[in-house]
């Protein structure tokens, strides 16, 4: 779409992205996200599904200053995920090779999510995860059982700071910002997508297309030398003026103003 032909329509979300920053880009070592998956198929509802997670090297060599959390995820028509917070980690030799050991917690806030109750129902509230770095993983759940993941892929992302996240909301208000993943803020928003989005199925391809797109802007956003900047202005003008108009109880006005800040987003960082 024509950015000022997009621009004439009436919307705060709108005017307010037609602020963002262009990308502005640098040479950057990057990092790497490896993504495992699940060697046995899991059935939900009748459907099988995978359980997938990525980490990053990052991670492992500079634990204290990392994000500690990984999320359990599979999709079928609905996205299934769980979040479980790392509460320490060794490493051991074996064969010559590092393996990492990590105990790990089910995030408490996430049991009011229905999707992340199917997650916490496979492997309950404290989990062990064993990593050998792109061989393999084994998640040992509450109850003893080992479940084994096998090494998938690696993604390159250029960030400057190994943080990876599939969502720019999440960049801006937790590893930009420096919050608590608990924050007012995401709370607030993943309230608003949880609980009055998923149930309208008016919402299901608003929902779709940004579970498509977010990765790939954060990507680019994430190049970025001017990276601070954009995130910067995604919180200012993107997710505080949603959480006060959810505050203020105008839902619809806030995924409104989302929904169109988003599409001129997608303009500048697809």
């Amino acid at each position: 779409m024509n950015r000022k032909k997009f621009l004439k329509r009436a919307s705060s979300g709108v005017f307010a992205a037609a602020l963002l920053p262009i990308l502005s880009f640098k040479k950057s070592k990057g990092v790497t996200l490896d993504k495992f998956i699940s060697e046995h198929s899991y059935r939900v509802k009748n459907i099988k599904i995978y359980l997938t997670f990525t980490i990053t090297k990052y991670f492992f060599e500079n634990y204290e200053n990392a994000r500690k959390y990984i999320v359990l995820s599979a999709k079928d028509n609905n996205e299934i995920s769980g979040e479980y917070d790392f509460v320490s980690k060794i490493t051991k030799k074996r064969d010559g090779k590092d393996v990492f050991i990590i105990d790990c917690k089910f995030s408490s806030y996430k049991k009011t999510f229905k999707n992340e109750d199917i997650i916490y129902g496979f492997f309950g509230n404290r989990i062990t995860l064993e990593i050998q770095d792109k061989k393999y993983a084994i998640i040992t759940d509450s109850n003893g059982k080992k479940n084994y993941f096998k090494f998938l892929s690696t993604i390159v992302d250029n960030t400057d700071d190994g943080y990876y996240d599939d969502c720019f909301l999440t960049s801006a208000c937790v590893a930009h910002k420096g919050f608590a993943d608990d924050c007012k803020e995401l709370t607030t928003l993943r309230n608003l997508r949880e609980n009055i989005m998923k149930p309208d199925i008016n919402y299901k391809n608003l929902i779709s297309e940004y579970e498509e797109i977010a990765p790939k802007m954060l990507l680019n956003i994430n190049r970025a030398s001017n990276k601070g900047e954009i995130l910067d202005s995604i919180y200012e003008n993107l997710v505080l003026p949603s959480v006060s108009m959810v505050e203020a109880g105008d839902n619809i006005k806030a995924i409104e103003h989302y929904r169109d800040f988003v599409e001129e987003m997608k303009t500048l960082y697809l």
